[in-house]
């Protein structure tokens, strides 16, 4: 399918935010739409060829950087990130989830490239504005059934992005929300839920899917439309295709819910 893709930018609380934009080629009269909410390494060349298999599949897709609000942060210009993923491929998931493993790591580089990695770590890691992010988000909502005419909106997002997409299932324009290995809102906001939200895990991915049977109990006793899938021997981030923890066979079965997922609520 022939696609349509750009860079452009809107405004969200009055700062300038960058965005990759995909569509088909050939923009039907009904056009639901997704955004498509970035790892912490930003929207990066997967999460561009994302928005374009979202796109193949007929949808208009935004994917904001969030990181770009206002100006981008050094520490996290994509040169830095790069330098930052290569390092941690090196390391093994407990030391990429484990702040004091972390740093243990880094020591072993010399000063000045450790220097580089602390910061850019210090920034993604520990220097995000969640809530500034939802706001974002929020204002891509809007932008999307606004000026772009969406019919439905709907959000997917992978590991920090997960987290935010089921955030987003609280917005009230979010017809559907698909969450990637993301933990859960705060119980006393699983109320304010809207959306019908699909939620899918790795297995071994214990910090997050070991919590995903009690979020779903609360939000079944809350009447809410939660459906989930944890998928036995896969890792965190077993989408991305780009890593070492990729599974093919977890992420096969994802993408073909997640599409699903979408055609049932995205009208």
């Amino acid at each position: 399918m022939e696609l349509k893709e750009h860079w452009g930018s809107f405004y969200s609380e009055n700062k300038s935010v960058d965005s990759f934009f995909c569509s088909p080629g050939i923009v039907p009269d009904k056009k639901p739409a997704i955004i498509l909410i970035q790892e912490i390494w930003g929207v990066d060349e997967h999460i561009q060829d994302m928005a374009r298999r979202y796109a193949s599949a007929g949808y208009f897709v935004a994917a904001p950087d969030l990181y770009s609000k206002g100006g981008k942060d050094a520490a996290r210009s994509p040169g830095r990130i790069t330098e930052l993923k290569d390092f941690l491929d090196r390391a093994p998931m407990s030391v990429i989830m484990n702040e004091d493993e972390r740093k243990k790591f880094v020591e072993r580089e010399g000063p000045d490239r450790a220097r580089r990695l602390v910061e850019t770590m210090e920034s993604i890691f520990k220097g995000r504005d969640m809530d500034g992010m939802v706001k974002t988000l929020n204002d891509t909502v809007s932008l999307l059934k606004g000026d772009m005419g969406a019919t439905s909106v709907g959000t997917v997002g992978y590991c920090m992005g997960g987290a935010l997409s089921f955030m987003m299932s609280t917005n009230r324009e979010v017809d559907a929300s698909v969450v990637y290995y993301g933990v859960a809102p705060e119980d006393e906001k699983l109320k304010d839920v809207s959306s019908p939200v699909l939620g899918l895990y790795g297995g071994e991915d214990h910090r997050i899917s070991d919590a995903v049977p009690d979020v779903a109990s609360k939000l079944k006793d809350l009447g809410k439309s939660y459906q989930y899938r944890i998928y036995d021997g896969a890792q965190h981030a077993f989408f991305n295709d780009t890593r070492s923890s990729y599974g093919y066979g977890a992420s096969k079965d994802a993408w073909a819910r997640t599409l699903e997922f979408f055609r049932a609520n995205l009208k």
